[in-house]
This record gives structure tokens, sequence and C-alpha cells, in this order.
């Protein structure tokens, strides 16, 4: 598959979230969906809709294990309660490039966001995180049921110009 990455400004969204500790990559589809069920249900409580997609951020990458945060914004006021807190996606420019095929081929989109940015004097800004697309299966190679749909999911990698030293 050949990779596409496109710049976005990127607005700055409150969600609702829930976040995993060393989940082993064997798990995360589960972890992601108990997650999600936790936020639903959190924000049928408060009486809130979805304001965008489904997303998860990776961070503290031990081997095979993950500290996971499945993410999904919310318009109007939001309230955190139980294992769900209220976080946020800050504003900014970031590269981002989709990826439609099972989960394990997903490192290719990041190489090529990480290509991109390089040859471009850029470098990720930290914070970088998966949007699911709607339509196109669960994530986590597992199509939804009867769709004959891959999964899909759109790399999102907030980034800056690379410090240049000093001439002098």
């Amino acid at each position: 598959m050949a990779y596409e990455v496109e710049i976005r400004d990127v607005a700055a969204q409150a969600v609702l979230a829930v976040r995993g500790a060393q989940i082993p990559a064997i798990d995360i589809g589960t972890f992601m969906a108990d997650g999600y069920g936790k936020i639903g249900a959190r924000a049928a409580e408060i009486g809130v809709v979805p304001a965008g997609k489904p997303m998860v951020r990776y961070g503290n990458i031990n081997g095979d294990h993950f500290d996971l945060e499945v993410m999904i914004a919310f318009s109007g006021a939001i309230q955190a309660g139980g294992d769900v807190y209220v976080s946020s996606v800050p504003a900014g420019r970031a590269a981002t490039c989709e990826h439609v095929g099972p989960y394990p081929d997903l490192g290719r989109a990041y190489a090529a966001i990480g290509g991109y940015l390089s040859e471009r004097g850029l470098e990720s800004s930290g914070g970088s995180y998966e949007e699911y697309i709607p339509g196109h299966g669960r994530g986590h190679g597992r199509s939804v049921p009867n769709s004959g749909l891959p999964p899909a999911s759109r790399g999102v990698v907030p980034f800056r110009h690379l410090a240049r030293p000093a001439h002098g």
C-alpha cells in the first residue's frame, strides 16, 4: 500500500478518556473495546454526544506492552466519573496518513509520516494518536462482522521544526 502523508490543522478537542498501563499487544483490541464502552456509558450518564472519531494515544512502549489512552471527543460540558477522566487533544499542525489493513502493518504508515517529516526538516512534537475511520471495521485486525471491509485508521503526528544550530 502506498501511503500519502497530508498536513492538517488539528482543532483542540475535549475528550473523555480511559488509560491503561502496559497493555500487552495481544490485549489491545479488548482493552480498547472495554474503554470505549466505559466512555459511552459515562457520556450517556451526563447526556453528551460524540463530536469526533474514536482515538487512541500510545505511550511508554516497552517491547510488546503499551500505555494506552482511548479517547472520544464530545461537544458540551464533559465530566469525569469512575475510570473515565477528562483529557484533551491540543490544537496544532499535524502530519496524517491513512492506513487500511491489518494492525500489524500500521507501522508502515508511521514510517511514511516519519520519512515525510524528516525530508522537510520537521520532527514529531509528541502526543501522536490514531483516529478510527467509521465504516472500515473496528481496528486492530478485526473487521466489522459481515461488512467485508478491512479496518482503517489515520495516524496523526503533531510536529515542529527541528532546532537549527545558531550560526556564528
